[in-house]
This record gives C-alpha cells, sequence and structure tokens, in this order.
C-alpha cells in the first residue's frame, strides 16, 4: 500500500486554487502564474500552464472559463485513509463519537479494505488500568454535550464528584476535551464562570453526573495570561529519544531546533495542563533536560527530592 497519494500533492493544490478562483471570476494566465508561484514552486509553471493551456487536462473552455460547476472542489478519500477508518473503527472510543449503526455502516462500506493496522500489535505497559469506562451510555451523553458546547461556544451546568464523593454544581465555559495515554481517561478543560480568580479547571469526565447546556449569555473572563505559557528543553540525541519525544508531545504546539548531539524544543501549554506536562518530562530521565523557565525547574526539583527522600524511607524500612 502506498503510504502517500499525489492527490495532497502540490500540483493538485495549485490546480485546486485555480479552478476555485475560476469560477468566481474570469482568469488569464498572468493570473494563473500567480497562484503558482504564491502556493508551489515557481518552475512549476512549467509543466501546470502548458497542460491547461493546450486544453490537455479541459478543465476551461475557449474563453477560459471553468467548465466545472462546484465552487469547491473537495480532495477524494485515498485508500490509505479508508484503511485507517476501517482500522479505526475496531477502537473502543469510536463508540463515543459513533452510534452502533453508524459503525456498523461503515464497517459494511468498508468491508473490503484492509485495516492498516490491528490494535493487537500494540502493548502498552504503562497505561493505567482504571481508565474510562467508554461503553457507558451517561459517559456517552455528557461527552457529546461536552464536544457540542466547545463547538458551538455554549456554557454549561456541569454537576460534579469530586475525589471525596461530595457532587458540587457549577457554569463552566468549555473550552477543549484532552486524551490521557497513560491515564486512558479524556478530561475537560473548563473554566468555572463565577470563579474570582477565573483560573482554568481540569475535570474528569468520568466524574461528570449530569451536563446541561445553559442558553444565557454570561460574561466571560478574561483569559488570565499565566494560564498560557512554554517551557524549553534540552533533549540529548540517545536511546531513541526524539522519536519518543515527538509521540509524547504530539499533541503540544512545538518549535525545535536541531544540533550536532542535542536538540532544543520550546513547548507551548495551558497552565491546566502543567501536572501532565511534568510527569511526561521526568519520564525521560536524563535524556531530557528542563532549561527555562525557573519555577518549571524548581517543580522538578522538588519532584525530584520528593522522589529520593522516599527512596531513602524506603531503605531505611529494608
Amino acid at each position: 500500500m502506498e503510504l502517500f497519494s499525489e492527490i495532497y500533492g502540490l500540483y493538485y493544490l495549485v490546480v485546486r486554487k485555480i479552478l476555485e478562483k475560476a469560477n468566481l471570476d474570469t482568469l488569464d494566465f498572468s493570473d494563473i502564474s500567480k497562484i503558482i508561484n504564491e502556493n508551489a514552486f515557481s518552475e512549476s509553471s512549467f509543466f501546470i500552464i502548458p497542460n491547461l493551456e493546450n486544453g490537455e487536462w479541459d478543465f476551461f473552455d475557449s474563453e477560459k472559463n471553468c467548465k466545472l460547476e462546484s465552487d469547491k472542489f473537495e480532495l477524494p478519500i485515498t485508500n490509505l485513509q479508508k484503511s485507517w477508518l476501517r482500522a479505526i473503527l475496531n477502537d473502543r472510543r469510536i463508540k463515543i463519537f459513533l452510534d452502533r449503526d453508524e459503525i456498523e455502516e461503515l464497517k459494511t462500506k468498508f468491508s473490503d479494505i484492509e485495516e492498516l493496522f490491528d490494535y493487537d500489535d500494540f502493548y502498552i505497559f504503562d497505561k493505567n488500568l482504571g481508565g474510562d469506562n467508554f461503553e457507558n451510555q451517561e459517559y456517552i451523553k455528557n461527552f457529546r454535550i461536552l464536544l457540542d458546547c466547545i463547538k458551538e461556544y455554549k456554557f454549561l451546568e456541569i454537576e460534579y464528584k469530586n475525589k471525596n464523593d461530595r457532587v458540587t454544581k457549577n457554569i463552566y465555559k468549555p473550552i477543549k476535551i484532552n486524551y490521557s495515554e497513560k491515564d486512558d481517561k479524556f478530561r475537560l478543560i473548563a473554566y468555572r464562570v463565577f470563579n474570582k480568580k477565573k483560573n482554568f479547571v481540569k475535570l474528569n469526565i468520568s466524574s461528570i453526573v449530569s451536563a446541561e447546556i445553559k442558553e444565557n449569555n454570561f460574561l466571560e473572563p478574561r483569559k488570565n495570561q499565566e494560564d498560557s505559557t512554554f517551557i524549553k528543553i534540552k533533549l540529548y540525541n540517545e536511546r531513541n529519544a526524539l522519536e519518543r519525544f515527538m509521540l509524547q508531545f504530539a499533541q503540544y504546539e512545538k518549535e525545535t531546533e536541531a544540533f550536532e548531539k542535542e536538540y532544543i524544543s520550546k513547548i507551548y501549554y495551558d497552565r491546566a495542563d502543567e501536572t501532565e506536562l511534568l510527569i511526561r518530562i521526568l519520564s525521560f530521565g536524563p535524556v531530557l533536560k528542563v532549561i527555562e523557565p525557573e519555577f518549571f525547574v524548581n517543580e522538578i526539583r522538588k519532584r525530584l527530592q520528593r522522589q529520593m527522600e522516599l527512596y531513602e524511607i524506603k531503605q531505611e524500612l529494608l
């Protein structure tokens, strides 16, 4: 199976932009050249323009008007995409997003497609066994309500059970949903509307008792500048560190530079994700070093110091 399809190459991208533009206005070849230069390599003109000019692709009539009717040209699904879709239909989390009938319909539609991978091929050795129950109907219902609210920028009234089994009720503005591979849990990042500190909170979706959409227009607090920040790390080129790093921090925005024996990366994150980020960084051991900011370096030191103290206590008991 081919891993890449030519329909996602520059030639297809540029021709699509030309056709979309042609449906809105009459183009001459100087306009086409401009589109090519803005979206592809300058030498691409030597291939694309002759094919359009000679009519080999047959997209334009003699007056240079586009023959196709649609003003939006959708890319078809490639075999690789179909194969990936067929595989994720076996993911136990898919039931959160699709109903049983939808899943069966898609499986039937892609029945002749080979699955890109098999979940039995993966062995995850450090995942928490007490993850979310993705088949629980109340969980699925709450998850979909949260997802709709994020897409539609709405507020929620949430009943939430904390670790002491105490149920609280608050108004929240959902921001995003995070998934922890290690804990096998989905969490909601939101802020409480009437929280004076205006801090972001992280709620386990499995602990949400109920979620109800509120149509009222609540006054949104300003986002604290400190809620979004970054850390800078140094990664040593050992033990396949770069590949592990890119997989572990795939969901974070990053700026990474490569040097001869090390990499320097700037990771942007929300303060609500700080504990999760800290745990992931510590899991890399000596191949990863936090350079800045100082408060994050101090948190690393505190964690390591606490681990040393616990180790010494254990040794004394032995």
